[in-house]
């Protein structure tokens, strides 16, 4: 996570403005990002070392599967999930996942950002308690950051120079082993992140293809605590059954 400096601020409205169809994008321009905490920009894996991508639903959890079916109830028909608990992400179409791949998430477990956090920059979010990728459903729209490249900004989750982001992973913190997370069966090793999710580069170019199609896609954040799962993801059709039922 970095704040992006009032220079920073001009390069990323510039390469908004360049690339087709990201015009909604331009009033997002903070990201909360990962900082290069040793001062070197965060740079591609190398071809050798590349996550492969995982096979079309495989090893995805019961919790995927489970709000998948609750957001095809609801009508949604193009979404991504991202596991928390298992540091997975996918993309649905039609109930059927189309694209599964690694992610790391917050270092912080919990499932809400602090109350304050919101109104804090930031430099003023310190500890791990504001490390923090908060469970719910979202909206995604493309953007465009100087350091990271093409990116997937949280609509819901901004503040006064930062917002959230799926993004290319960040390497700059080589003592965070990053790369090497992303590989990890663990998925207690997943929780790294100043609050971003972190993906393989060759995840970002395959998300932004696939999202290509829609200013805006439904991300559903799964909980690390599973009995906020129903209140994070209530059904439409159950809610409306419940209405109908007599006495």
């Amino acid at each position: 996570m970095a704040r992006i400096s009032a220079l920073g601020k001009f390069l990323v409205l510039t390469g908004l403005a360049t690339i087709a169809g990201f015009h909604a994008a331009a009033a997002s321009e903070f990201r909360r990002l990962e900082p290069a905490q040793t001062g070197t920009p965060a740079r591609q894996i190398p071809a050798a070392a590349q996550i492969p991508m995982t096979p079309r639903g495989a090893g995805l959890s019961n919790a995927v599967a489970r709000v998948s079916h609750i957001a095809g109830q609801n009508g949604e028909r193009f979404f991504l999930v991202v596991d928390k608990v298992n540091g997975k992400i996918a993309v649905f179409e039609n109930a059927i996942p189309i694209f599964v791949a690694a992610a790391l998430t917050g270092e912080s477990t919990a499932d809400f950002m602090p109350a304050d956090a919101i109104h804090k920059t930031y430099a003023q979010q310190v500890g791990v308690k504001y490390k923090v990728t908060p469970a719910g459903r979202f909206t995604l729209s493309r953007g465009f950051d100087p350091k990271y490249g093409e990116l997937l900004d949280f609509n819901e989750v901004q503040g006064s120079d930062w917002a959230l982001a799926i993004h290319r992973v960040a390497l700059g913190n080589k003592a965070q082993r990053r790369a090497d997370r992303l590989r990890s069966a663990n998925g207690e090793d997943t929780h790294i992140t100043d609050g971003c999710i972190d993906v393989d580069p060759t995840t970002v170019q395959h998300l932004l293809r696939l999202l290509a199609r829609a200013a805006s896609v439904p991300i559903y954040v799964l909980p690390m605590d599973d009995s906020l799962f129903t209140k994070l993801f209530p059904s439409r059709v159950t809610a409306s059954n419940k209405v109908a039922q007599p006495g």
